[in-house]
């Protein structure tokens, strides 16, 4: 379960592939899957839940339920002092 979430997985493949650079880090993320797959994946998962609407190269929040969420995402970190990040 520890290698599931983004960072540790990073981590992970950065170990195992210490021989690649960045873009190759970036290219074999997730058993070659890639990061763009990864972004993919999760934005198809947050518009599967009708909180987002791809409009092009743009996203934007869809409903009234999407901006409580954010605001209250955003106070609950601000309480805890959570800082940038998911």
């Amino acid at each position: 379960m520890v290698a599931r979430g983004f960072s540790m997985r990073i981590i992970t493949d950065i170990y195992l592939n210490s021989y690649l650079d960045l873009e190759g880090i970036c290219r074999e993320y997730a058993e070659g899957k890639g990061i763009k797959w990864l972004l993919e994946k999760r934005l198809n998962g947050i518009e599967g839940l009708d909180l987002i609407v791809h409009e092009g190269q743009n996203i934007r929040l869809s409903s009234k339920k999407a901006i409580f969420l954010a605001l209250f995402s955003k106070k609950f970190k601000k309480i805890l002092n959570l800082g940038k990040g998911g």
